[in-house]
């Protein structure tokens, strides 16, 4: 009897009896009574078998989800209820283990690669339920380097970018900003830049939280350098210069200046590539053209200026002198 159910058993064989019963439908555990009876009336019970129905199917649980990233000697916990025996093993050591009392702690531990446990409960009914968890060991930080940029520069708006070393990597942050990642060793952002330095924190993070970090800096410089001359010397009424003529320049870049110089050449069209140290002396005779124009380190260059100025340090000659008549008398007129 089981359940308030009645059913009868078959002698199969010898002393053998055996039925067919259905177990109850709600799982639980159910005191089972045999009873037998012989010929002659006489009975005995035996009430001390017990049925369990368990419908339900282990559930594994572990503390760290699948595919997690970790440090070597990371403790992992290992959990399964409605269970009766539960067996691990894992890719450090082959043997399988026979756990008895959950929870059980689990060292995940080893070379940097990927880490496998296994898992194998028993539910009541003999059934075997079967997980597989991979977890990663990474106990490197990444490496992280910055390509050079172009400093200083007039552009305000560019891409730094650099490299990196991990199979782990997490994410790139720019000064409070996430970089772009482009496969599995490259990355870029996008900066608008301030006039002036601009100073630039790239920090590198991996899935266990190891990081790397590296600065650089940049100048922005957006204001065009300017320049102005000065001529010694007086010309005369048609602008001729009796005398060398000196030219000076002077210039200036603001107050965020990344570096500037004076160029300049002394032909009709040159294109300024002299740099300005000093008074420059111009001697030669004729008409002579002096350009020069500003430019900074930043890449900014001012509108070339052209001068245009003569020269004439020569004396008048006379030469040919003729006197007419040859001889000339007293009081007479000769023509020179």
């Amino acid at each position: 009897v089981i359940n308030g159910t009645g059913y009868l058993m078959a002698n199969t064989a010898g002393n053998t009896f055996a039925a067919n019963i259905t177990a109850p439908s709600i799982a639980s555990t159910y005191n089972l009574t045999i009873s037998a009876t012989d010929t002659l009336g006489n009975m005995k019970s035996n009430s001390s078998s017990q049925l369990i129905v368990d419908d339900t199917v282990p559930i594994i649980v572990v503390s760290k989800a699948n595919n997690t990233v970790m440090e070597n000697t990371t403790p992992l916990m290992l959990n399964v209820t409605n269970a009766n025996m539960t067996m691990y093993n894992t890719s450090a050591n082959s043997t399988l283990t026979e756990v008895l009392l959950m929870p059980v702690f689990i060292s995940i531990s080893g070379p940097e690669a990927p880490f496998i446990v296994y898992i194998w409960a028993n539910s009541s009914t003999s059934t075997i339920y079967e997980k597989t968890y991979q977890y990663f060991i990474d106990d490197t930080a990444p490496i992280l380097v910055i390509l050079p940029p172009m400093t200083p520069t007039n552009n305000a708006t560019l891409e730094l970018s650099g490299t990196f070393v991990d199979n782990n990597l997490d994410y790139i942050r720019v000064n409070s900003s996430d970089a772009t990642i482009v496969g599995n060793s490259t990355w870029y952002k996008g900066l608008t830049l301030s006039e002036g330095n601009n100073s630039i924190n790239v920090t590198a993070y991996d899935k266990v939280g190891h990081s790397d970090s590296a600065t650089t800096s940049i100048f922005l410089d957006t204001s065009v350098p300017t320049s102005v001359s000065s001529i010694s010397g007086t010309p005369d009424s048609g602008g001729w210069y009796n005398t060398d003529v000196i030219v000076n320049l002077s210039g200036s870049d603001g107050a965020g200046s990344s570096g500037y110089s004076i160029l300049y050449c002394t032909t009709l069209g040159c294109t300024p590539n002299m740099t300005y140290s000093g008074a420059i002396t111009i001697s030669l005779e004729g008409v002579n053209t002096f350009r020069y124009g500003a430019s900074d380190n930043a890449g900014n260059n001012e509108t070339v200026h052209s001068l245009s100025f003569s020269i004439d340090k020569s004396n008048p000659a006379v030469s040919g002198l003729v006197v007419s008549p040859s001889v000339p008398g007293v009081n007479s007129t000769a023509t020179i």
